[in-house]
């Protein structure tokens, strides 16, 4: 987060400028010649190991990474695309995590907000503050429904905003279907929205601005793996992992990928029928 923070000045050191490496000669201990050319004819100069331990780069992209950093820098100034507001919000499960809300206008990125607590009453309030300020239509508006998120999700149905209350661990919905391959099978809902993020990536239909204090947001997107059950269906790393090695829980890229959920446009057709 510090490299990527402007405040802070960056000074990268690469392994083809050691001086063992550009005499040729073993002038000092550490790297050698030998050690940049076997690394070469291993890894290849276009793999993230080759930037990460020889150019002192960060990687552009990773083999089991599903976003990379360069897929999102792409997208920083993408056109919008007409789709109206979205919310995504992220309910704090624990202490120490974060509440997460982000709003999106024409899939570009125009708002984030965060607060620590887990008051349901307080949360519900700043999700009714923020869907008045941007005319936000409840069923736009998608929340994590697994633990404390159930209790706002409740609290809004019960004064009949019927938002959008959104379960990762549930099976997949296509609610994306024109975007990402039918011959596609994910584990859950989580894998399934996070892979709509990159495909819309890839397509140019989302936008993360860089001038936006997002980059946690970018952080947390880019950080989960993913790998191929015994079925061949897709699943993501578990959050456990990632908190492990990132530090901390990735709230605010999974408030950003709830707010790509659409089953909730479903909600006013299923009231009509009765």
């Amino acid at each position: 987060d510090l490299c990527h923070d402007p405040e802070w000045h960056v000074e990268t050191l690469s392994c083809l400028d050691h001086p063992n490496v550009t005499s040729g000669k073993q002038l000092m201990p550490g790297v050698t010649a030998q050690f940049v050319e076997e690394y070469r004819e291993r890894e290849g100069e276009d793999s993230p190991e080759w930037a990460a331990r020889i150019l002192g780069e960060f990687p552009e992209t990773d083999d089991v990474s599903l976003i990379s950093m360069a897929l999102v820098a792409a997208c920083e100034d993408a056109p919008p695309v007409s789709e109206g507001v979205h919310m995504g919000v992220d309910i704090a499960r624990f202490g120490g995590d974060e509440n997460v809300l982000i709003v999106l206008e024409d899939r570009r990125c125009i708002e984030l907000e965060s607060w620590r607590g887990a008051d349901t009453m307080e949360t519900t309030g700043r999700i009714l503050a923020t869907m008045q300020r941007y005319d936000c239509k409840p069923e736009s508006v998608h929340i994590d429904v697994i633990g404390i998120g159930a209790g706002v999700v409740d609290r809004l149905h019960e004064q009949g905003h019927m938002v959008d209350g959104v379960n990762f661990g549930a099976g997949p919905q296509g609610d994306w279907a024109g975007i990402v391959s039918q011959e596609i099978e994910f584990a859950n809902r989580r894998v399934e929205l996070y892979w709509a993020c990159r495909e819309l990536l890839k397509r140019g239909e989302l936008c993360i601005p860089s001038g936006m204090e997002v980059r946690r947001v970018i952080t947390d997107i880019c950080s989960p793996r993913y790998e191929y059950m015994s079925d061949r269906k897709i699943k993501l790393e578990p959050k456990d992992r990632i908190k492990k090695r990132i530090g901390r829980s990735p709230d605010h890229g999974d408030a950003l990928i709830l707010a790509l959920s659409r089953t909730g446009s479903m909600i006013p057709k299923m009231r009509q029928l009765f």
